[in-house]
């Protein structure tokens, strides 16, 4: 898990270049360079070995080994999601269905070589354009646009996204940044019929599906919900159709594969944790790089709630 300078030099410069230009949509050059330099500083420490025995998890270590038998068998990325072949491959090395992530590990590998650094970097620059999208959909919100400005810096610098992405490698990033491009489709989409917002919906649902394949129907619920606090009524008899047929293909799936997990009587209590999920002083040691982040969660809660 250790690299050196030379293995870090290009995804670090790859995730500040970017991470500057996707900022500056919003925030001044001067302060987008001074945010990424300070995003990048995490990794590259971490993967220096200045922060001691590197964290390491099951799923972590499966999709970076995976990526490495991907990309020695010569496929390239594009090849793994759109050749018949090669996608049978993917199954069979992720023994899985949800087989995206294991792409895109090869696709990270691809760029910054054969380490597993490379796909949290990769990561880190999904959650800058992740972000940038989030202040795109603010804007087009009506959002003033100092507020926008400060809730992107305070995104791109949050101690969950610097904790969760910064040293492990994990999907999170990459389900986050289809499910904020489906949201900008979405919000375009309302405001101008076009093919491009209507895609910026669909490709993504599609995509997620080999990822995260609950995913889209928490979504389409989202936007159904929005639409009736909205007020707008001209597809509301659809919407309502929709919305049956979603919780009548949710409802059947949970029955057939997750019923055993299901427990109403907890339902209420498990709301309740979720939201101070996890407790600072009940972290794990191989979870550890979340104990400050757990903490400053904690003390967020007040201030969250307030805001809301």
């Amino acid at each position: 898990m250790i690299s050196n300078l030379g293995e870090l030099f290009i995804p670090t410069a790859v995730l500040i270049v970017v991470g500057t230009v996707v900022l500056c949509r919003h925030v001044s050059f001067s302060l987008a360079v001074i945010v990424m330099c300070f995003k990048a500083l995490l990794p590259v420490t971490y993967f220096l070995g200045l922060w001691g025995e590197p964290w390491t998890l099951q799923d972590d270590l499966l999709y970076y080994e995976v990526g490495l038998d991907l990309s020695a068998t010569g496929y390239s990325p594009w090849q793994l999601i759109f050749d018949n072949d090669a996608s049978r491959l993917l199954e069979r090395h992720a023994n899985s269905r949800h087989t995206l992530y294991y792409a895109w590990n090869s696709f990270a590998q691809m760029l910054f070589g054969p380490h597993y650094h490379s796909a949290v970097f990769a990561n880190l620059i999904a959650n800058c354009v992740t972000v940038s999208l989030v202040g795109y959909v603010l804007r087009l919100s009506g959002v003033t646009k100092q507020y926008c400005q400060c809730l992107v810096l305070f995104l791109c610098l949050h101690w969950d996204y610097a904790s969760w992405i910064s040293f492990v490698n994990l999907k999170e990033s990459l389900v986050e940044l289809l499910i904020w491009i489906v949201v900008s489709g979405a919000v375009s989409l309302m405001r101008k019929r076009s093919v491009a917002a209507l895609a910026m919906i669909v490709i993504p649902c599609l995509t997620l599906m080999s990822i995260r394949g609950y995913v889209p129907v928490l979504l389409f619920g989202a936007f159904v919900a929005w639409q009736f606090s909205c007020g707008k009524h001209r597809y509301r008899t659809w919407m309502l159709l929709g919305s049956i047929i979603a919780l009548i293909v949710a409802g059947g799936a949970v029955y057939r594969y997750g019923s055993h997990m299901v427990n109403v009587q907890g339902l209420a209590t498990g709301t309740f944790r979720f939201f101070l999920t996890p407790k600072p002083w009940n972290v794990d040691e191989e979870y550890s790089f979340l104990l400050l982040a757990s903490s400053l969660h904690w003390l967020a809660v007040v201030p969250a709630i307030y805001g809301a």
